[in-house]
């Protein structure tokens, strides 16, 4: 099964409303990877999301999916390819994985730390042979 089959199925087996009572909790703003330091806010707002309505999210393939669905431009496009798959079996690990998809999209988009990268180079930091 493709990745959008999977995560169309997947939004279809949502619960009816109960009535109950919600707050009101915008959507995310898309997130199109021009500034990373937007990306915590994104994820923040689908968290926000998620918490709200949990029978509407009960599976990390809907949260994948809904988290898909705000993004543009190069950030959907790093994730395109494997949408559109059509070879059985090979769905990424993130297509039902949450924690996998933010990691995906964190390494991909997030801001990068200079000084958490330096401080990581210079604890790997090792003397080469001189011959």
């Amino acid at each position: 099964m493709n990745t959008i089959t999977c995560l169309s199925n997947a939004t279809r087996c949502r619960p009816k409303d109960s009535g109950a009572v919600h707050t009101k909790v915008c959507e995310p703003d898309t997130f199109n990877s021009m500034d990373p330091k937007k990306l915590h806010e994104f994820l923040v707002q689908c968290e926000l999301n998620f918490c709200d309505r949990p029978q509407a999210f009960c599976s990390d393939a809907q949260k994948v999916g809904f988290a898909l669905s705000f993004l543009k431009g190069i950030a959907l496009a790093w994730f395109k390819p494997n949408l559109l798959d059509t070879i059985p079996g090979a769905d990424p690990t993130w297509a039902d994985n949450y924690s996998e998809f933010v990691i995906e999209l964190t390494t991909n988009f997030g801001p990068h730390n200079p000084v958490s990268n330096a401080e990581h180079q210079l604890d790997n930091l090792s003397m080469k042979d001189g011959s």
